[in-house]
């Protein structure tokens, strides 16, 4: 669930995360048959066309111009210097002749959707562990089973919660999926722009933080096509801008990655 935006942007590679049944899930160890989706990372933009349009996802959108991007000021947070970076990178999205929107997606309790961030990301959390439940049944009744401690607990909640659990998780899903949609297409948007994270990659150690998935989360709830692409470097460290496209417009996504160089990283080895 949002992990693949996650890892590009700390890494300072590509990813994509096509919508629907673009891509075929044959052969996919399933978690969520929900929320799981098949997409490469790739160092970039031009590696991250040829392996998607391998897979099944259409060729990129070579132009920008004329394509409206709305930017949600009301999502969460991020630091003042990534906010500052994403300012910046937002000059080349202008450059490259699209029209840039603010806009209020609505989060919060007091919403319109009624949802708060961590209401998304627990619904999301629950879905995944209800339906990894079902998928790693048999591993979950073998306690001989090589599933690591974590993911049995996971599995565990997911197989022992209540219908009406399910249900609210599974409703407050659809929600943000057509409170997103709807908004996107009474804006008229071709696609939202936001940071991929809003926080550099962390210790090993510390562990990630809450919010790590709350700007990432909106395409898997929403089913949308996404991209992230490395927008540059903060104290040494890569951060991503995230590309959420309309509903059927991967091309969108894609060509947006397209937009940005590779980053020129140092390749560190671990002893």
């Amino acid at each position: 669930m949002a992990r693949w935006a996650v890892t590009a942007s700390y890494c300072g590679v590509f990813g994509y995360k096509p919508a629907g049944k673009l891509v075929s899930q044959d052969g996919v160890i399933p978690l969520s048959k929900t929320l799981d989706q098949v997409g490469p990372l790739a160092k970039d933009a031009t590696t991250l066309w040829l392996i998607a349009n391998s897979i099944g996802a259409p060729v990129p959108l070579t132009s920008m111009a004329g394509l409206i991007f709305g930017i949600p000021r009301d999502m969460a947070p991020v630091t003042p210097q990534i906010a500052a970076l994403f300012e910046k990178t937002l000059e080349r999205v202008r450059a490259a002749g699209a029209t840039v929107r603010d806009f209020d997606i609505g989060i919060g309790a007091k919403s319109a959707l009624g949802l708060t961030d961590v209401d998304v990301i627990l619904a999301c959390l629950l879905v995944c562990e209800v339906e990894g439940a079902r998928e790693w049944n048999k591993e979950l009744a073998d306690p001989d089973s090589d599933i690591t401690p974590e993911f049995r607990a996971m599995l565990t909640y997911g197989a022992n919660i209540g219908h009406a659990q399910i249900h609210d998780a599974y409703a407050k899903v659809a929600k943000v999926k057509n409170h997103v949609r709807a908004l996107m297409k009474e804006h008229k948007l071709d696609a939202l722009l936001t940071p991929t994270v809003s926080h550099l990659a962390f210790h090993q150690d510390v562990g990630p933080p809450m919010d790590q998935a709350y700007l990432t989360q909106y395409a898997s709830a929403a089913d949308l096509p996404a991209s992230s692409a490395p927008m540059g470097l903060i104290d040494g460290l890569p951060i991503g801008i995230q590309c959420i496209a309309a509903p059927d417009r991967d091309d969108i996504a894609l060509g947006f990655a397209g937009l940005f160089p590779a980053l020129n990283l140092p390749l560190l080895l671990r002893h």
